[in-house]
């Protein structure tokens, strides 16, 4: 995925499927307490009244999603936020831990987690490694890895190897600079 693929029609496509699958359990949720209990998704709208989100979360959501685009500063919320989307998704209830699928992170809601925080590592003015600074600059990460090898990117390399590959360590001076000059 790219920054451009976060549209805002994505979003409302992953929200509804959200919305559905928590729907889905809170229907079994019901069956299993018996014909008295009631549980519904409570409905909140924007800030701005634009237009409702079907549960809370999406409205928290759509910020975080917003900043990794880049289109809007950083919630104040960021880390709770993608907390709780992986506790609805994947911490079982009663549990006390949980283990996200690694391909869940390819997908648009685990990609948006992704970037947020490789945004938050950028603006923080922490190094990046060649796959987030892919991810922010449209690239992919074995192009930013051959940059890094050319010297186009100034970048140290790292003492690890992700997938057999050469891992590198980015300044953030030197990836905003790269972005930047990527933008003009």
């Amino acid at each position: 995925m790219k920054i451009t693929d976060l549209t805002d029609t994505l979003f409302a496509r992953e929200i509804e499927r959200l919305a559905g699958d928590a729907q889905f359990w809170a229907i079994r949720l019901q069956n299993a307490f018996g014909p008295d209990s009631r549980i519904e998704l409570a409905r909140t709208s924007n800030l701005d009244g634009s237009n409702q989100q079907p549960f809370p979360l999406a409205a928290d959501l759509k910020e975080v999603w917003d900043y990794a685009k880049g289109d809007y500063p950083a919630p104040c919320h960021l880390q709770d936020t993608i907390q709780a989307l992986c506790e609805l998704l994947w911490c079982p209830i009663g549990a006390h831990s949980y283990q996200v699928p690694n391909s869940w992170w390819k997908e648009p809601l685990g990609f948006m987690c992704r970037l947020a925080w490789a945004r938050q590592a950028l603006e923080a003015g922490e190094n990046l490694n060649a796959e987030q600074l892919a991810m922010l600059a449209g690239m992919t990460s074995q192009r930013i890895r051959q940059l890094c090898q050319t010297g186009e990117i100034k970048a140290g390399s790292a003492n690890q190897k992700r997938n057999s590959q050469q891992e590198w360590v980015i300044p953030a001076k030197e990836a905003k600079k790269f972005i930047k000059k990527r933008e003009n």
